[in-house]
């Protein structure tokens, strides 16, 4: 049975939207017929052709073509809305939430980077012009007269909106998840989200998932296509696709460069630990716990996931020097203690979840990683590139695991890159 619903207010955007969640099975229904007979399809979009109507009979036609259509394995409701926020953007999201009845939350944004729309402040920019100022404010049929999206929405939604605004966008899935769960507990069932590029479509759409909250998203198609993407597509791969976790523990601007690039070219998922935390024998235990849950969680969506330290993004990162100081200890202890409790940490996720291939990052990180497995020795198999090597593990518990290992200050942007796909080829 189909896995997305997209329910639009014309035909054009039905089809404009389905078209987008590529290598699945999808059509447009042109009439509304028995929702049995589209079990073999991955997503349908149907029309209300209600852009142009009264707000309740708009209402009315969401809310039913909702109830005749959702099903319990639905993993995506798509409220489809015009990218220059025309027609009855309030009353059909809340009629989509009112169908469905579980008290959802609906995740909002014209924002459609490659088209040109774009959202700053909860305003809707086209061509980085807001809205009211384009010819938008003098459509015959759907005048835009205001570029506040939040204003626009409260005139017909009875529902409590917040905004995600750029500077929370701009940041990660971990930081947004936390940030879309607290605005649900304090009541908010409708939050805006500013949009300026496709990272941020992309953050956001790995946070909602995260955030474990039921939803609906009403966009134009840009996060309905990501979020489809994470949550239908490669849950059906998963199980085809090797599964390769990058360990690095080194935090140098070349590692920060690589595993930058890596996340932005490749669908991948993305856990910072926090060096703080596992140096500190009253917190490093649940710290461990942490990252292992994380990462399992992470490999239900991603075939790659990257463990990287919370250091490589900090505008001032921890001063070990200090804290060396402050605990009578010296650096080489603490990145000891460090590298110890991530290959702790690494042995834990092998118990947990099937990993075909390990990458890692730092001579040390990789000896300590090595010793926790309890493998006497790398059986090398050939140099990918100078100073980065392809092995397999030798004893232990994962004996022929499939192993690349290089310093944290080798290569150029790319070269994790080149690494993760090494080792999905093999």
């Amino acid at each position: 049975m189909y896995k997305c619903l997209i329910v639009a207010d014309d035909l054009t955007g039905a089809n404009a939207s389905i078209s987008l969640l590529k290598n699945l099975k999808i059509t447009t229904l042109l009439e509304l017929n028995d929702k049995n007979l589209y079990s073999d399809y991955d997503a349908i979009s149907c029309s209300t052709e209600s852009r142009a109507i009264s707000e309740a009979e708009a209402y009315n036609k969401v809310f039913n073509i909702t109830k005749q259509y959702m099903h319990n394995d639905i993993v995506v409701y798509n409220k489809r809305i015009d990218s220059t926020m025309r027609g009855n953007i309030g009353a059909e999201i809340d009629a989509m939430l009112d169908a469905l009845g579980d008290d959802r939350l609906a995740i909002v944004s014209p924002g459609y980077p490659s088209a040109g729309r774009t959202v700053v402040g909860g305003y809707l920019l086209v061509n980085g012009i807001l809205v009211e100022d384009t010819e938008m404010a003098v459509d015959s049929k759907n005048p835009v007269k205001i570029s506040n999206c939040i204003e626009l929405i409260k005139y017909q939604s009875k529902r409590k909106i917040a905004s995600l605004e750029i500077d929370i966008a701009r940041t990660n899935s971990e930081v947004i998840s936390k940030y879309i769960r607290d605005k649900y507990d304090e009541g908010f069932r409708i939050i805006v989200c500013d949009i300026v590029n496709q990272n941020h479509v992309k953050n956001i759409s790995e946070a909602i998932l995260e955030s474990k909250i039921k939803f609906i998203v009403a966009d134009p198609s840009p996060l309905t296509a990501k979020i489809s993407e994470l949550s239908i597509i490669n849950k059906q791969k998963i199980n085809q696709s090797k599964k390769i976790l990058c360990a690095i523990g080194s935090i140098s601007h070349t590692t920060a460069l690589q595993v930058k690039t890596l996340y932005s070219n490749k669908t991948v998922g993305l856990i910072r630990f926090r060096p703080e935390n596992l140096i500190d024998s009253s917190l490093y235990e649940k710290e461990i716990n942490n990252i292992v849950n994380e990462v399992a969680d992470k490999f239900e969506t991603f075939n790659i996931c990257i463990l990287v330290s919370e250091n490589l993004y900090r505008d001032k990162p921890l001063d070990f020097d200090e804290i060396a100081l402050i605990s009578k200890t010296d650096i080489e202890y603490l990145s000891n203690l460090i590298n110890e409790r991530i290959a702790v940490s690494i042995e834990k996720i092998l118990e947990k979840v099937k990993i075909d291939g390990l990458y890692t990052s730092g001579g040390d990180t990789t000896i300590k990683i090595c010793s926790q497995l309890n493998s006497y020795s790398l059986d090398i198999q050939c140099s990918i590139f100078p100073l980065v090597v392809y092995a397999k593990l030798n004893g232990g518990k994962y004996q022929g695991l499939d192993l690349i290992t290089k310093g944290g200050g080798v290569g150029d942007a790319e070269s994790l890159i080149k690494c993760v796909d090494f080792l999905i080829q093999k």
